[in-house]
């Protein structure tokens, strides 16, 4: 799951994978802004059929909050 999470971000913002580790802030990092979050947030929902709650959304800072919150609501 952690791969293809980092996929869908890499993809979306134009970088490689590789060069994406879980530990990168997706503002400051990334340079991820608001819109593009939510952007991501709406692939995110689709690829793993969730459902994620607009005052959720501002806890996501990390890749790897963003991976810890997908894997909390696939269980």
């Amino acid at each position: 799951m952690e791969c293809k999470i980092i996929k869908i971000i890499a993809d979306y913002i134009g970088k490689d994978p590789e060069t994406i580790k879980t530990d990168m802030d997706l503002m400051e990092d990334l340079n991820i802004n608001s819109y593009d979050i939510m952007s991501l947030v709406g692939k995110f929902e689709k690829e793993f059929k969730i459902q994620v709650q607009d005052r959720d959304i501002r806890k996501l800072i990390t890749v790897e909050d963003v991976i810890s919150y997908i894997e909390k609501k696939q269980c």
